[in-house]
């Protein structure tokens, strides 16, 4: 389990290319360059609760610490206090569980309110198919504009729990599962950069040891 610390392979580098196993590497893109620092880490190692506590926001609540991790308890949104003014990188240990249909995601871009005005990568569970009798894993990338969703990318990571991570500059967007780029979305304009968070809208959902990380 966590230590409160970030994990060796996310330090991130001062300068050249990542290492692999790097879950969010500093070259995102032209305008996004440059060293980067953590800013917020939260391995959820604490005494059970009814929400995240006072280091997020509760927009929706919905979201509990048991067992030493976050666990979702329906449709919920948390975001991080500070509004964001440049490129971040956020990344989490998620996963959903083996029924019904379940989704749980990393947040950036969120101007609310509610649900609304907001991109999310999402770890979700499709409903069973005869292909795929106890249902599909999907990472769909999504973008929320005054309440219409649009799905901006779809990633099929074949297991119901990984590391995602979602890397954003003014232009682009990067979702990442275990270490690997997995899609890339480019805005033809810039786009504001928002509050960093959660959102999950299933019953036993998990989110651990999440972090972001900001460029100077």
């Amino acid at each position: 389990r966590g230590t409160g610390l970030v994990p060796q392979q996310y330090v991130p580098r001062e300068s050249g290319p990542p290492p692999a196993s790097s879950h969010l590497p500093p070259d995102l893109s032209e305008d996004a360059r440059g060293s980067t620092e953590v800013v917020f880490n939260d391995d959820f190692d604490r005494a059970d609760a009814p929400d995240l506590g006072i280091l997020w926001s509760e927009v929706i609540p919905g979201v509990a610490v048991e067992s030493q991790g976050a666990v979702c308890r329906g449709t919920a949104v948390f975001v991080l206090e500070r509004e964001e003014t440049g490129p971040i990188g956020v990344a989490a240990t998620v996963s959903v569980a083996n029924a019904g249909v379940a989704n749980v995601g990393l947040v950036t871009r969120y101007r609310g309110p509610l649900h609304d005005n907001m991109d999310v990568a999402m770890l979700n569970r499709l409903p069973p198919t005869p292909e795929f009798p106890f249902g599909q894993p999907v990472v769909y990338l999504l973008r929320n504009e005054n309440g219409v969703w649009i799905a901006l990318g779809t990633y099929y990571p074949g297991a119901l729990g990984g590391v995602l991570g979602v890397a954003i500059s003014a232009v682009e967007s990067r979702v990442y599962w275990n270490g690997q780029m997995v899609m890339v979305h480019q805005d033809t304009a810039p786009r504001p950069f928002g509050r960093a968070g959660i959102r999950c809208n299933d019953v036993g959902a998990t989110i651990d040891n999440l972090f972001m990380l900001r460029w100077r």
